[in-house]
């Protein structure tokens, strides 16, 4: 795939992936629940769960490899800087209040 067909490629995976997103977000709030869990649900429809499981895997359409590939480096940017935002709003004072439940829900999460 040459590199304009790649850009063409990832900006309507990238269009379709926000579009979904959002639908399923407005979806979501409607019912009663946080737009993220819209997002989600959108995620798993866009992906091999139920896209893929057409004829003809249309998922594999619209992400081929090299474009899952770079929305794939996109989504490790995007995590890094979600993390260092929440870093950066992350109250230290509070830290010992909260120990208590800190510990048990770090000690869960490891054990789990």
């Amino acid at each position: 795939m040459s590199t304009p067909q790649l850009i063409a490629r990832l900006a309507l995976a990238i269009v379709v992936t926000l579009g979904a997103a959002r639908l399923a977000a407005r979806a979501a709030s409607r019912l009663g629940q946080p737009p993220v869990v819209g997002e989600i649900i959108a995620g798993l429809l866009l992906g091999q769960t139920l896209l893929g499981a057409f004829p003809g895997d249309p998922s594999r359409l619209l992400f081929p490899h090299q474009v899952a590939a770079v929305l794939s480096d996109i989504a490790q940017v995007g995590v890094a800087l979600y993390v260092l935002v929440v870093g950066l709003h992350l109250n230290l004072p509070n830290i010992p209040r909260s120990g208590r439940a800190l510990l048990s829900v770090s000690l869960s999460s490891l054990l789990w």
